[in-house]
């Protein structure tokens, strides 16, 4: 998980001197799904599980997502991202039943 998450940060920072910074946008858009996929997949196995259990494990990792999210938020819209966005994209890949709930909100990260 970590491994894209630093992947996109590095296309962040280098987008600045890139002529087409969308191509570069698109291509994070790839890799933070694939981290949203992991974190899905990771949520699902720790299902019924003991959650301080296994905490310092995976809160480096959704730390380290948060920042590429807001990051790339920031450099597509220019504003700041909120939390309840962030939670809502990472609720529609671990319940997808509340896609329709949380929909007005996925447009931040199209």
């Amino acid at each position: 998980m970590n491994v894209n998450k630093e992947k996109c940060v590095i296309f962040f920072f280098f987008f600045f001197s890139v002529p087409d910074v969308e191509e570069i946008l698109t291509e994070a858009d790839v890799k933070l799904d694939s981290v949203r996929q992991k974190i899905g997949q990771i949520a699902e196995e720790l299902k019924g599980e003991d959650l301080h259990q296994f905490h310092r494990a995976f809160t480096p990792g959704i730390q380290e997502y948060v920042e590429a999210v807001s990051f790339h938020h920031f450099i597509r819209h220019r504003t700041l991202i909120s939390l309840e966005e962030i939670n809502a994209h990472l609720l529609l890949i671990t319940e997808p039943h509340l896609t329709e709930r949380y929909a007005k909100l996925r447009f931040n990260f199209d």
